[in-house]
């Protein structure tokens, strides 16, 4: 992807490279699950794929889902959490997730993301307390809710309340289609035309055939976002045209270069302004022309403040090397005893 930083997440030379890609895909393999929860920390939130897009995918099984999310979210969590599309949800998207990968790689329904704990107040180097809670209180908090979370959880998928685990992949329980809509991230107006439809299709509510083709073409009409890769093109329908015809607005046009005759209002410079001098600009000290010298960039105070420390760390080892050595000459002589003395 064009926002790819391997510093921080670096995939490997290849598809499964990794050692703990390759036991996840083994485990998967063996086990053949119809759902999985991503249990991470770092904030809280309820998420479905896809993470790779800020549009929530749109189809029975995610819809439902999106529905018993927003329930357990309001019965146990005090409807805290986000709920929806990751990549809508935490303002980026990720590529290579593993619910994502669940659920393309292995067909698998159900490939919830959960965000258990965060704490947004602290500091980014405390990470500890960033991503888990501190208090034994809180700690105990959390055991109960998210316990309460996972057995919910289980109990809906046992019921068959998400479509294709345990019931038809294409239609709503009764149990989902009584739930309110949700507001969640992610969702556009063929999302929610898609749960509308299938609400009256489980409730019995309408023409059957005609709610059918309704839901069809709102799931047909639902936009998919795909995100450039590096060396493709990015489509022109994706970028503001305003910005294509007008240029930028000003606040990122960037700033007119400073004129050899100095700042006007004639050249697009306020009087007013302070600006700081230029290397070379020739500036005016109590009658006296002084030319400005900066540092051109940081290397030169990076390495002055470097040759600084350096000599202090030499001068305190000296120092500490020569009172060393006068305290061993002014130092009495210790008296050295042999073992049948001290017996």
């Amino acid at each position: 992807p064009n926002d790819y930083r391997p510093q921080e997440e670096y995939p490997g030379p290849a598809p499964l490279s990794e050692p703990e890609a390759r036991l996840m895909f083994r485990i998967i393999h063996a086990v053949e699950p119809q759902a999985m929860v991503n249990v991470h920390s770092g904030m809280y939130g309820l998420f479905v794929p896809p993470d790779s897009s800020p549009i929530m995918s749109n189809n029975p099984a995610h819809l439902a889902e999106v529905k018993l999310l927003h329930q357990m979210n309001e019965r146990w969590l005090g409807g805290k959490c986000p709920i929806g599309s990751v990549g809508y949800a935490v303002g980026y998207v990720a590529y290579g997730c593993l619910s994502e990968f669940m659920e393309k790689g292995f067909g698998i329904t159900s490939a919830q993301t959960w965000e258990i704990a965060g704490n947004e107040l602290t500091s980014p180097r405390n990470c500890y307390e960033m991503f888990n809670p501190i208090e034994p209180d809180d700690i105990q908090e959390h055991r109960r809710i998210w316990t309460a979370m996972v057995l919910n959880h289980i109990v809906n998928l046992y019921k068959g309340m998400v479509p294709g685990i345990r019931s038809s992949e294409d239609d709503f329980s009764r149990e989902v289609a009584v739930l309110p809509n949700p507001d969640a991230c992610g969702l556009t107006q063929m999302h929610v035309d898609a749960m509308d439809g299938l609400n009256d299709l489980a409730l019995g509510r309408g023409d059957r055939q005609e709610r059918r083709d309704f839901v069809e073409k709102a799931l047909a009409r639902t936009p998919d976002m795909h995100m450039p890769l590096l060396g493709e093109d990015i489509p022109a329908e994706w970028l503001n045209l305003t910005w294509l015809n007008e240029g930028p607005p000003d606040y990122l046009k960037p700033r007119p270069k400073r004129p050899p005759g100095g700042p006007s209002e004639e050249n697009g410079f306020n009087r007013g302004e302070k600006e700081k001098p230029a290397v070379g600009d020739t500036i005016v000290k109590g009658g006296v022309a002084v030319t400005a010298n900066r540092a051109a960039n940081r290397a030169s105070v990076m390495m002055s403040s470097y040759t600084i420390m350096l000599m202090g760390l030499v001068l305190l080892a000296i120092t500490l090397f020569v009172f060393r050595r006068r305290g061993r000459r002014n130092a009495k002589p210790r008296r050295r005893y042999r073992v049948w003395d001290v017996v």
